[in-house]
């Protein structure tokens, strides 16, 4: 819980700016800001940029939001709240053109698809940003097609241009998943077994062999 000390807010600074303050301190404060703080008055400040006019005399024109990866610091707790806040802002408003929103986070994509699947068919695209080493590429893609963050280390993993670094990370990734999810055990414990210390690559492709996947009910 944040203390009535840690709680910060805009003050007045000059007849177009503000600045952030605590509510125990004059001081300037924005080195005391957490990633998360600051991703949330970026955002905040980007929907007034928004909002508004850059200049009095600025003409009324239809804009394009592009707004990225807003919760990549952020807890899931506030998931929702910039979710809602981008339908409320930026979906809903007559005064933006088109939005793109880009995210890693599979949480937050739901909480932004429209539930109603002839709406959503409508006024959504769906694209997958991807980069290996012939260069990055955007493909559209449907609603179902959308994987879950264990069969998107094995897409990568079975794409021949990724860089080995990659898919070393989402070997390791998919090992974490099995041994977290499915053994109900912590990776760094069960490879201190001495049966398991020469072999355990060998689990990267038993999963494969096997087809496991971390959706199925039995597996929480």
């Amino acid at each position: 819980m944040t203390s009535e000390s840690q709680i910060f807010t805009s003050q007045k600074y000059e007849d177009t700016l503000y600045r952030i303050v605590r509510n125990d301190s004059n001081s300037k404060v924005f080195s005391s800001l957490s990633e998360g703080e600051k991703m949330i008055i970026s955002l905040l400040y980007f929907r007034e940029l928004f909002r508004g006019k850059r200049v009095a005399t600025e003409g009324k024109t239809k804009k394009i939001a592009i707004i990225d990866d807003p919760v990549s610091s952020l807890s899931h707790i506030f998931v929702y709240n910039i979710g809602q806040l981008i339908k409320n802002d930026f979906f809903n408003s007559n005064e933006i053109e088109q939005i793109f929103v880009l995210s890693h986070s599979l949480y937050f994509f739901y909480e932004l698809a429209d539930a109603n699947h002839e709406r959503r068919k409508e006024n959504q695209n769906l694209f997958r940003l991807s980069k290996n080493s012939n260069g990055s590429s955007i493909i559209l893609m449907k609603y179902d097609e959308i994987q879950n963050d264990y069969q998107s280390y094995w897409s990568v993993i079975n794409d021949d241009k990724q860089p080995p670094a990659l898919i070393a990370n989402c070997m390791r990734n998919i090992i974490e998943y099995f041994f977290n999810f499915v053994q109900k055990a912590d990776l760094s414990n069960v490879t201190q077994k001495p049966e398991l210390k020469k072999t355990t690559i060998s689990i990267l492709y038993s999963l494969h062999k096997q087809r496991v996947t971390l959706i199925r009910t039995e597996h929480f």
